[in-house]
Parts: structure tokens; sequence; C-alpha cells
């Protein structure tokens, strides 16, 4: 199951892990785009609970900066964050993977500006099953 937000992760039944073989939740852009939604106040609630739950956190690589509205101090401040508490082997590292090829004439394009094409996708999926086993 996939959660795109923390605070969705939070209000959402749909997560539960008894009905899944694995939950993640992406943490960045989307808590991000609105000046943080209340990512900064809901941050420790959500650790505390992830990490209780035993699901995977995704950190989020940059949308096309060209395009982009998100504000990237809040997306990087939330990335840093969650690297600091979240075990290691319920992380999955998607900013650090995709560093270099995230933004400018290097960014692996995809069908929206948010989103990687095929190329960078793969690699997500990838360091995805790699942490999963």
């Amino acid at each position: 199951h996939w959660t795109p937000t923390m605070s969705r992760y939070l209000n959402d039944e749909e997560w539960k892990k008894e009905r899944y073989d694995y939950v993640v939740v992406s943490i960045g852009l989307h808590d991000a785009e609105n000046g943080g939604g209340g990512a900064y106040d809901i941050i420790h609630k959500f650790v505390e609970r992830v990490n209780n739950d035993g699901i995977y956190v995704r950190t989020c690589p940059y949308p096309d900066v060209k395009y982009s509205k998100a504000n990237f101090t809040i997306l990087d401040t939330l990335n840093r964050e969650i690297r600091k508490r979240i075990p290691t082997n319920r992380l999955i590292d998607g900013q650090k993977l995709m560093r270099g090829r995230d933004v400018g004439s290097n960014r692996i394009k995809g069908d929206t500006h948010n989103h990687f094409g095929p190329q960078g996708r793969i690699a997500l999926l990838q360091l995805t099953l790699l942490t999963f086993f």
C-alpha cells in the first residue's frame, strides 16, 4: 500500500498493516507543497507511530525545479528529519539515490514534472526491493 503523505497515513485507515504485506509512506513533496501542510507539527507523532507499526518510509527526490512550486527547504528538512528518526532498515532513501538525476538537464524526465521516467522508476523500485529483502 502506498501512502503519499504523513497526514494521510495518520488519518487514513486504508494503510492498516494487517491488510498488506508492505506499507510505504512517501515523505516529502506532497507534504512540502503547501508550505509544509502541517508537516512540522505532526512529524514527531508520525515517526513514533511509523516506528511502532514497522512501516517503510521513502524520502522524496526533488521534482523538476523549473516547474515545481514545492518548497525545497521544507522538503530537505522533512527528508533530513526522517533520516535521523527512522531505522535504516525501514528507510528507502529515494532522495539520496536520485541526487544528481533529479534536477536540470540530468533529470530523468517522466510523465509529469513531479515524476520520473522508466529509468528513475526502475531505480527507485530496485532500492525499494533491496530494502524489503
